[in-house]
């Protein structure tokens, strides 16, 4: 689906499979991770990718920054094709998408100084130097919350707060266009994750950067972002913007996602509860010929193992692709 204004990013029947190993498949199966998605994402906007562990969500980000290549389908950035740019053209892209990951422990060098990860995107993107160097580096640990006295530690020398500080620094080093955060807080305690979610917000604001912002936590979605994509077992169940997901949710699976969020006032109650939560969430061996949702959805009729349901526009900027829940939701 096209964002409302001009896509910075977009992909096209995106696609991704491994070949399965181990015993529980069989010699020459494949799990499809992501199963032929259509997503764009807007020149400053912040899109939430949601749904549960395992549904192809991370898969989705690395796609759509050309870190691995799809199966099948497209992905263009500014209207440039990655898969037709070869090494040397993606390379030139690279500090115009930047992605900050899941694990602050796993995701910066132990044996790299704080000034050495940060100098390395800036010599080769910027070809900064000397002193002009130094004072980036200065300005990005300030901008974090950071002081220019931690560039000489090393990443074991600071908390998993810090550390993720340092990976959004890094991040946004070369000024960046689009930025993919991988689960940026999930790793982190409570306490530090409003913080790291206010500095994204206000380096988002201020630089204007697009974001994919990866989650399985819908209240924290609700705080960051303009819309909202859910997905299931690969395949997009649901897109619209933000506050029409919470008010009126249309996919059976995303209220259950929202009957997960703990309340403040659980007495006030929430979206229909008669959607039972079971495992298969994730994409997998064996998919379903018609909806992915049908084994677990109380809507569930005969119609809906007649192929996976496609995104349909619902209400203006609110797709869904479940057959039985737009019959009720285009009037809302």
């Amino acid at each position: 689906m096209r964002a409302a204004a001009k896509p910075l990013v977009e992909c096209t029947g995106l696609m991704k499979t491994y070949a399965a190993g181990g015993f529980a498949a069989p010699r020459g199966t494949h799990v499809a991770a992501v199963g032929g998605i259509n997503l764009a994402v807007a020149p400053g906007e912040t899109l939430a990718l949601v749904g549960e562990s395992g549904c192809g969500k991370s898969t989705t980000g690395r796609l759509l920054l050309g870190l691995e290549p799809p199966s099948s389908g497209s992905v263009k950035f500014d209207w440039a094709d990655l898969q037709a740019l070869g090494e040397r053209g993606l390379r030139a892209l690279r500090k115009r998408m930047q992605i900050v990951f899941q694990d602050p422990y796993g995701s910066l060098n132990p044996r790299f100084s704080v000034r050495r990860t940060l100098a390395e995107p800036l010599r080769i993107h910027l070809k900064l130097s000397g002193s002009g160097l130094e004072k980036r580096i200065r300005e990005l640990l300030e901008s974090v919350g950071l002081e220019s006295a931690h560039a000489g530690r090393y990443p074991h020398e600071f908390s998993g707060g810090q550390r993720q500080r340092i990976a959004i620094a890094r991040a946004i080093s070369v000024e960046p266009d689009f930025v993919v955060a991988d689960e940026p807080v999930s790793a982190l305690d409570i306490s530090i994750q409003g913080q790291i979610l206010r500095l994204l917000m206000e380096l988002r604001r201020r630089l204007a950067m697009a974001m994919l912002f990866i989650s399985h936590d819908l209240a924290v979605v609700r705080q960051v972002s303009d819309r909202v994509a859910v997905m299931y077992r690969g395949r997009l169940v649901e897109l619209a913007a933000t506050e029409r997901i919470f008010e009126h949710p249309a996919h059976p699976y995303t209220r259950l996602l929202l009957e997960s969020v703990l309340r403040p006032e659980p007495w006030r109650g929430g979206p229909d509860a008669s959607v039972r939560a079971q495992t298969g969430g994730h994409a997998g061996l064996s998919m379903p010929a018609g909806c992915a949702f049908s084994a677990r959805c109380p809507l569930a009729g005969s119609n809906c193992l007649d192929g996976s349901p496609p995104l349909r526009e619902i209400y203006p900027g609110h797709y869904c692709a479940c057959r039985e829940a737009a019959a009720t939701t285009n009037s809302i």
